[in-house]
């Protein structure tokens, strides 16, 4: 598994009984990534060809990069509300 710089960013957990806002951007372009943003603020991004190891790797959905960005924001797919 190659080693990911998609760490969370320090004091990026949300604090006990608070609303949060998590937007998940994703760009599925010919260099797919994804970041997500936790009340505004970035907490993670990556490009999916750095997790896949595909040079220009892109042109479908970076499922494994909107998995680590998520992973960094400490949520799953099933709490993401599409708009």
């Amino acid at each position: 598994m190659p080693r990911v710089s998609c760490s969370p960013v320090s004091g990026s957990r949300p604090r006990p009984g608070r609303f949060v806002s998590l937007v998940l951007g994703i760009a599925s372009s010919h260099d797919a990534s994804a970041c997500a943003f936790r009340d505004g603020k970035l907490v993670a991004a990556i490009a999916e060809e750095r997790l896949s190891r595909v040079k220009c790797d892109g042109g479908r959905l970076p499922n494994l990069a909107i998995d680590a960005v998520l992973k960094a924001a400490n949520a799953r797919r099933c709490i993401l509300r599409y708009a």
